[in-house]
Protein backbone atom coordinates (compact mmCIF):
# COMPACT_ATOMS: atom_id res chain seq x y z
CA UNK A 1 0.00 0.00 0.00
CA UNK A 2 2.87 2.36 1.08
CA UNK A 3 4.09 1.62 -2.44
CA UNK A 4 1.45 2.76 -4.14
CA UNK A 5 1.08 5.89 -2.55
CA UNK A 6 4.91 6.45 -2.31
CA UNK A 7 4.87 9.44 -4.83
CA UNK A 8 1.55 10.62 -4.52
CA UNK A 9 1.96 11.95 -0.93
CA UNK A 10 4.55 14.71 -2.55
CA UNK A 11 2.23 15.61 -4.60
CA UNK A 12 -0.24 16.28 -1.49
CA UNK A 13 2.49 17.53 0.19
CA UNK A 14 2.90 20.41 -2.34
CA UNK A 15 -1.00 20.53 -3.43
CA UNK A 16 -1.28 21.58 0.04
CA UNK A 17 0.78 24.57 0.52
CA UNK A 18 3.89 25.07 3.08
CA UNK A 19 1.17 23.74 5.81
CA UNK A 20 2.28 20.08 6.10
CA UNK A 21 5.92 18.92 7.38
CA UNK A 22 4.63 14.99 5.58
CA UNK A 23 1.66 13.29 4.61
CA UNK A 24 1.35 9.60 5.93
CA UNK A 25 -0.59 6.58 4.94
CA UNK A 26 -3.11 5.28 7.78
CA UNK A 27 -5.24 2.29 7.79
CA UNK A 28 -7.47 3.64 11.22
CA UNK A 29 -9.03 6.35 10.23
CA UNK A 30 -12.27 4.19 9.32
CA UNK A 31 -14.76 6.60 7.46
CA UNK A 32 -12.26 9.62 7.43
CA UNK A 33 -10.42 10.67 4.12
CA UNK A 34 -7.82 12.39 5.85
CA UNK A 35 -6.49 14.06 9.19
CA UNK A 36 -3.84 16.56 10.58
CA UNK A 37 -2.41 15.94 13.62
CA UNK A 38 0.64 17.77 15.06
CA UNK A 39 3.98 15.78 15.18
CA UNK A 40 5.25 14.23 18.41
CA UNK A 41 6.70 16.97 19.79
CA UNK A 42 4.35 19.87 17.66
CA UNK A 43 1.53 21.29 18.73
CA UNK A 44 -2.30 20.58 18.20
CA UNK A 45 -4.14 22.74 16.86
CA UNK A 46 -5.57 24.15 20.13
CA UNK A 47 -2.41 24.61 21.38
CA UNK A 48 -1.51 26.80 18.23
CA UNK A 49 -4.79 29.05 19.15
CA UNK A 50 -3.32 29.24 22.64
CA UNK A 51 -0.19 30.07 22.30
CA UNK A 52 -1.03 32.58 19.48
CA UNK A 53 -3.61 34.47 22.03
CA UNK A 54 -0.57 34.99 24.29
CA UNK A 55 1.00 38.48 23.94
CA UNK A 56 4.66 36.86 23.96
CA UNK A 57 3.78 33.63 22.49
CA UNK A 58 4.66 35.00 18.89
CA UNK A 59 7.92 36.34 19.29
CA UNK A 60 9.65 32.74 20.21
CA UNK A 61 11.24 30.91 17.68
CA UNK A 62 10.43 27.83 18.84
CA UNK A 63 7.02 28.52 18.48
CA UNK A 64 7.39 28.63 14.78
CA UNK A 65 9.50 25.66 14.49
CA UNK A 66 6.30 23.95 16.72
CA UNK A 67 3.74 25.09 14.58
CA UNK A 68 5.46 23.95 11.51
CA UNK A 69 5.51 20.38 12.28
CA UNK A 70 2.14 19.06 11.06
CA UNK A 71 1.46 15.59 9.41
CA UNK A 72 -1.96 15.13 7.28
CA UNK A 73 -2.39 10.99 7.76
CA UNK A 74 -4.82 9.64 4.68
CA UNK A 75 -7.22 6.57 4.27
CA UNK A 76 -6.18 4.46 1.23
CA UNK A 77 -9.78 3.00 1.49
CA UNK A 78 -11.36 5.82 2.04
CA UNK A 79 -13.84 6.71 -1.76
CA UNK A 80 -12.22 10.30 -1.70
CA UNK A 81 -8.56 9.42 -1.55
CA UNK A 82 -9.01 6.66 -3.76
CA UNK A 83 -10.72 9.55 -6.63
CA UNK A 84 -7.41 12.02 -5.96
CA UNK A 85 -5.21 9.45 -6.58
CA UNK A 86 -7.07 8.40 -9.73
CA UNK A 87 -7.10 11.96 -10.71
CA UNK A 88 -3.19 12.67 -10.14
CA UNK A 89 -2.52 9.60 -12.17
CA UNK A 90 -4.31 10.75 -15.21
CA UNK A 91 -2.59 14.42 -14.84
CA UNK A 92 -0.34 15.62 -12.14
CA UNK A 93 -0.58 18.96 -13.05
CA UNK A 94 -4.44 18.77 -13.19
CA UNK A 95 -5.63 22.10 -11.30
CA UNK A 96 -8.42 21.01 -10.30
CA UNK A 97 -7.10 18.05 -8.55
CA UNK A 98 -4.74 20.07 -6.86
CA UNK A 99 -7.61 22.54 -5.74
CA UNK A 100 -9.45 19.71 -4.11
CA UNK A 101 -6.20 18.20 -2.59
CA UNK A 102 -5.31 21.62 -1.61
CA UNK A 103 -9.01 22.25 0.46
CA UNK A 104 -8.99 19.02 1.62
CA UNK A 105 -6.18 19.55 3.57
CA UNK A 106 -7.59 22.84 4.62
CA UNK A 107 -10.60 22.03 5.86
CA UNK A 108 -9.33 18.58 7.67
CA UNK A 109 -6.90 21.42 9.31
CA UNK A 110 -9.94 23.40 10.27
CA UNK A 111 -11.83 20.35 11.64
CA UNK A 112 -8.89 19.21 13.33
CA UNK A 113 -8.75 22.64 15.18
CA UNK A 114 -5.74 24.48 13.12
CA UNK A 115 -6.33 28.05 11.84
CA UNK A 116 -6.09 28.71 8.33
CA UNK A 117 -2.58 29.96 7.24
CA UNK A 118 -4.35 32.29 4.23
CA UNK A 119 -8.05 32.04 4.62
CA UNK A 120 -8.38 34.17 1.61
CA UNK A 121 -6.81 31.47 -0.70
CA UNK A 122 -8.40 28.73 0.77
CA UNK A 123 -11.83 31.17 0.02
CA UNK A 124 -10.78 31.28 -3.67
CA UNK A 125 -10.13 27.60 -4.06
CA UNK A 126 -13.61 26.62 -2.22
CA UNK A 127 -15.57 29.43 -4.72
CA UNK A 128 -14.06 27.59 -7.73
CA UNK A 129 -14.51 24.40 -7.03
CA UNK A 130 -18.12 25.21 -6.40
CA UNK A 131 -18.37 27.33 -9.64
CA UNK A 132 -16.63 23.87 -11.47
CA UNK A 133 -19.31 21.80 -9.50
CA UNK A 134 -22.24 23.84 -10.92
CA UNK A 135 -20.85 24.52 -14.16
CA UNK A 136 -20.65 28.33 -13.75
CA UNK A 137 -17.53 30.10 -15.51
CA UNK A 138 -15.62 32.97 -14.64
CA UNK A 139 -17.14 35.43 -16.95
CA UNK A 140 -20.54 34.22 -15.85
CA UNK A 141 -19.67 34.41 -11.85
CA UNK A 142 -18.66 38.22 -12.82
CA UNK A 143 -21.05 39.45 -14.77
CA UNK A 144 -24.21 40.54 -12.94
CA UNK A 145 -27.39 39.97 -14.21
CA UNK A 146 -29.68 42.86 -14.53
CA UNK A 147 -31.53 44.74 -11.49
CA UNK A 148 -34.97 43.56 -10.66
CA UNK A 149 -37.71 44.80 -8.22
CA UNK A 150 -38.50 43.12 -5.21
CA UNK A 151 -41.63 43.11 -4.17
CA UNK A 152 -42.34 44.33 -0.87
CA UNK A 153 -44.12 42.20 1.93
CA UNK A 154 -47.44 43.15 3.48
CA UNK A 155 -45.79 44.32 6.49
CA UNK A 156 -43.19 46.79 4.89
CA UNK A 157 -46.38 48.19 2.47
CA UNK A 158 -48.21 48.81 6.13
CA UNK A 159 -45.05 50.42 7.48
CA UNK A 160 -44.89 52.37 4.22
CA UNK A 161 -48.01 53.69 3.88
CA UNK A 162 -47.82 54.83 8.01
CA UNK A 163 -44.60 56.62 7.31
CA UNK A 164 -46.44 58.22 4.78
CA UNK A 165 -49.81 59.28 6.91
CA UNK A 166 -46.94 60.63 9.27
CA UNK A 167 -45.85 62.94 6.61
CA UNK A 168 -48.87 64.34 5.85
CA UNK A 169 -49.77 64.81 9.78
CA UNK A 170 -46.74 66.98 9.77
CA UNK A 171 -47.11 68.94 6.88
CA UNK A 172 -50.63 69.87 8.45
CA UNK A 173 -49.24 71.25 11.08
CA UNK A 174 -46.58 73.29 9.41
CA UNK A 175 -49.15 75.29 6.98
CA UNK A 176 -51.60 76.36 10.48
Amino acid sequence: MKKKFRNFSPWLKKSCGMTLDKVEIAVHLGDVPALVLGSKYGYTGNMERIIKSQVLGQDSGSYAYMMSQRIMQINPRHPMIVKLYELWQEDPDDQKSMDVAYTMCQSNMLSSGFSLGNPNEFNSKVKSLLMATIGLSDLEYNTLLDEIEIPLDDDEEEEEEEEGDDDDEEEERIEL
